[in-house]
């Protein structure tokens, strides 16, 4: 798991700056522990309030994030996806689609086959796959299968 960097700005429909907004940031399976960096992680809500220019920075793991904002206009709720990069922009993360892929049967059973044992991140997965190739990684709570593509761990799931 690494650290990413996340920097925002909030802002209303209209584009105008919303002040003091809070946030709230919760690993999708906030209910379990979790192992990363050698410490054991938390699945509490970390809460950002935006300064008077609307402007937040958020340090969180990678990872899948569900999110709450709370302004004077009212109530968001939504989820996205935490890189591992260094930094990201929130309103870029909240663009982009989740992507995904599905690999039939006979590659998951050649995957299988070829895994020794599982990354147990998916950096190291990333670091050790070959641009297309999949990847185990025992990152999460459960084994994850993920496909090297531009070099970004997607995730990927069979279809049976």
């Amino acid at each position: 798991m690494a650290d990413c960097v996340i920097n925002y700005t909030v802002r209303d429909s209209t584009g105008a700056v919303v002040p003091a907004a809070t946030i709230a940031f919760e690993p999708v399976e906030p209910r379990r522990l979790r192992g990363g960096d050698g410490a054991v992680i938390l699945g509490q809500p970390i809460k950002v309030i935006a300064n008077g220019a609307g402007v937040a920075t958020v340090t969180l793991k990678s990872g899948r994030y569900a999110y709450r904002a709370v302004t004077a206009l009212g109530e968001v709720v939504g989820s996205f996806t935490v890189p591992e990069a260094i930094a990201a922009d929130l309103a870029a993360l909240l663009s982009t689609p989740e992507v995904y892929e599905i690999i039939g049967w006979p590659e998951y059973q050649a995957l299988v086959a070829a895994t020794v044992a599982p990354f147990v991140t998916i950096a190291a997965g990333l670091a050790a796959t070959s641009e297309g190739g999949l990847f185990i990684s025992a990152q999460t709570e459960t084994l994850g299968i993920y496909r090297r593509v531009a070099g970004a761990a997607v995730p990927a799931y069979t279809e049976i």
